[in-house]
């Protein structure tokens, strides 16, 4: 039996996080350089606002297919929904870019890695060697022949894998319907007499600010304080608690990362961040990022990392990690934005989540 995630509503469940309510204020003292805070002030709840909206992942049979706002879209093959034997050593992949010169790219996912020279048959027939990614006119045979077949042999680096293409034509012809390319020459399956003319989108640019400066200290009795506004559980089940994490965001800011609750495979954390009042309040952000579809006094985030001033989180719907969300920040001084997110709705073996979100950052 497979499992279906569904990306923005049921990761609270996966996880184990209830959602936070409303907290009340608490007052706090100014601080020094480089500030330790001694107490938190939360503000009222405000949800993020809607300026970014995600595509949307969809399955045909045996296969998973989504676009992201630039209309970039992916197409990739599931294991057997039955889960009846091992799960295929390679899963194929089918990537086409936006407007009308729209680039293919056919590459492969799974359980194994493939090494050159792969061989590729549709129903019996041979339509492609080498890779270990095709592009090009290549691309578009393989991808031409998938539209039309049953099934799918992969064979590299000795071992042979088995893909359904039971969805497949379905996959491809909701790649052309997002793209503008239906009854199109252009279109990979609903193919017509007429030029195709699709336009890619601009991609949206963030403004974000270089991280920089000394990050603000948290005492234990705040981030006690702060585990009482999310509403964390993580005390109930951990008797030594982590640390919050403090990261400099520049401009005096400092962005909080506190332990929150826990999964058997996924850490919450609850996002505060402190002003160059000392006083932290929770975190904005331009998205869901998929703990609750309400909005959040305080937002949570899953399995979270900073690096670079990228906040970057990776939600499991499972431990293998073959379904799930993942998404990046940055900070442009008065909210965290969304540069990128990708995910997979369908827990079946592929390890190759699709974006369904993208922006640009200029620093």
């Amino acid at each position: 039996m497979h499992r279906t995630l569904l990306i923005a509503t049921s990761l609270a469940a996966l996880v184990g996080c209830s959602a936070p309510s409303p907290a009340n204020e608490v007052a706090v003292s100014n601080v020094a350089e480089p500030p330790a805070v001694a107490a938190p002030q939360v503000a009222a709840p405000t949800a993020p606002p809607a300026a970014t909206t995600p595509g949307e992942l969809k399955t045909f049979g045996d296969w998973t297919v989504g676009c992201d706002n630039l209309r970039n879209c992916q197409a990739v093959a599931l294991a057997p929904e039955d889960g009846v034997g091992d799960w295929p050593a390679f899963l194929l992949s089918i990537e086409r870019d936006a407007g009308a010169e729209g680039a293919i790219r056919v590459t492969l996912s799974g359980q194994s890695e493939a090494t050159a020279p792969v061989r590729i048959a549709i129903d019996g027939k041979p339509v492609a060697e080498g890779g270990p990614s095709f592009a090009g006119p290549q691309a578009l045979a393989i991808a031409t022949a998938i539209a039309g077949g049953r099934s799918a042999v992969v064979r590299a680096g000795g071992e042979t894998a088995i893909n359904s293409l039971t969805g497949a034509s379905a996959a491809l012809r909701y790649i052309d319907a997002q793209q503008g390319r239906a009854d199109t020459a252009g279109a990979l399956v609903a193919k017509g007499a007429a030029p195709d003319r699709s336009v890619a989108p601009v991609a949206p640019v963030i403004r974000a600010i270089a991280p920089a400066g000394t990050a603000a200290t948290l005492t234990p009795a705040v981030e006690a304080e702060l585990r009482k506004t999310a509403e964390c559980g993580i005390a109930d089940f951990v008797d030594d608690v982590p640390r919050a994490e403090t990261h400099a965001l520049g401009g005096g800011t400092t962005l909080v990362l506190l332990p929150c609750d826990r999964g058997a495979y996924n850490a919450i954390a609850a996002l505060f961040v402190i002003g160059a009042d000392g006083k932290p309040v929770p975190a904005k952000l331009d998205a869901d990022t998929g703990m609750s579809p309400e909005a959040q006094p305080v937002p949570t985030v899953v399995n979270p990392d900073f690096a670079h001033g990228v906040l970057s989180t990776y939600a499991k719907g499972r431990g293998l990690g073959d379904c799930g969300t993942t998404q990046s920040f940055v900070w442009d001084g008065e909210r965290l934005r969304m540069t990128e997110m990708a995910a997979m709705s369908e827990c079946r073996g592929s390890m190759d989540y699709i974006t369904i979100w993208r922006a640009e950052v200029a620093r």
